[in-house]
């Protein structure tokens, strides 16, 4: 059986690259950063960001960030999605 692994957006500026997975739930488990850590040998990358529907902000011992929606719109809107 092969297991497909996504990310639901990468974006990308000049040579540098941001992933970020969205989960409509208000709880994080390891099976939602599947994708995140598939992802972590890219070059270029400067961030994984994990956005859920919880009210802390987070981050897992491998780097990846996890922000409550309305702190990733915060960011979105400051421009401070690039560190």
């Amino acid at each position: 059986i092969r297991h497909q692994t996504e990310v639901d957006f990468v974006l990308k500026l000049g040579k540098e690259y941001v992933a970020i997975e969205v989960k409509s739930s208000a709880r994080v488990s390891s099976k939602d950063f599947s994708g995140l850590r598939a992802i972590q040998d890219l070059a270029g990358l400067r961030r994984r960001i994990l956005i859920y529907n919880g009210h802390r902000e987070m981050k897992t011992e491998d780097g990846i960030e996890i922000w409550p929606a309305g702190f990733f719109a915060q960011m979105l809107t400051a421009d401070r999605l690039w560190p």
